[in-house]
């Protein structure tokens, strides 16, 4: 069996490093069990060597096309000790107390993927952020910490936020990692009144539908006037087939509405026009 001994200085820094490290802004393992932390590489050289982590991430879910229900986000989990031949199951919880999103209704994840790999030194656990109305108006929180069990035990408690050893840095938790999620929109500066009339979250989703754009594409720059036109004809469509269908589209307290060239026709009902 291969015997490597993980920690954080060795998974990232050349030897000569260590001699002049403080013994406090490193944790070497020594114990019989294997040990795990949670580690999220915020930074790296040119080279790919990691120079800065956190234990914390946040996901905005109006950057990914309307189409995607759930999000993937990953918790990374790794391994202080022994590589094994066989798998080895870990505990990974979520702390309700300190969480704000719920699991099966703002997100979810599978245990059976809780586990080192055989032969492996680390392995990702998937978390689907669920595109869920609560999203637009509030960010939501999950914290996750890790468990020891017969397998493994937690380290690093704390560590220091970055490798380099001349940089002060901020100590951060490798047993426990959050993440933040929300789905709000801000009004893209692109957008056209002549076109769309009045921006609104519900507006755009549909126009992204149609078009498939995304809104980091109307944040970026990436949804291309000339096909504002054609984009508000579509959407007019749409929006005058359910009108006429007896199923119009409300947007707030008032019917959806584009710009004075793609009018909806919405006579046959009492609401004044938006």
């Amino acid at each position: 069996m291969k015997h490597i001994i993980y920690t954080l200085t060795l998974l990232l820094l050349a030897g000569s490093w260590l001699t002049s490290c403080a013994e406090e802004d490193f944790t070497t393992f020594q114990g019989e069990k294997s040990g795990i932390y949670i580690q999220n590489v915020t930074g790296y050289t040119i080279t790919g060597v990691p120079t800065s982590f956190s234990d914390s991430i946040t996901y905005s879910l109006s950057v990914y096309p309307e189409s995607s229900s759930e999000i993937a986000a990953s918790v990374n989990v790794y391994l202080m000790g022994n590589i094994a031949d066989y798998d080895r199951p870990f505990v990974l919880k979520v702390d309700e107390e300190k969480s704000t999103a719920k699991r099966g209704v703002h997100f979810d994840y599978d245990e059976s993927t809780c586990f080192i790999p055989a032969g492996k030194a680390s392995n990702s656990v998937s978390v689907a952020l669920k595109r869920h109305p609560d999203l637009t108006e509030s960010t939501l929180r999950i914290e996750f910490y890790l468990e020891s069990n017969n397998e493994f035990t937690t380290e690093l408690e704390q560590y220091k936020n970055s490798a380099s050893w001349n940089t002060q840095g901020e100590y951060i938790c490798g047993t426990r990692f959050k993440i933040m999620f929300h789905n709000k929109y801000d009004t893209p500066k692109d957008w056209s009144k002549n076109h769309f009339a009045d921006w609104s979250i519900l507006k755009e989703q549909h126009l992204n539908t149609i078009m498939g754009w995304s809104h980091e594409d109307w944040l970026r720059g990436r949804c291309p006037y000339y096909q504002f036109g054609y984009a508000a004809r579509a959407l007019k469509e749409e929006l005058q087939a359910l009108a006429d269908a007896g199923t119009p589209v409300m947007d707030g307290d008032a019917y959806m509405q584009l710009g004075p060239n793609y009018q909806v026709d919405y006579s046959n009902y009492e609401t004044s026009n938006r």
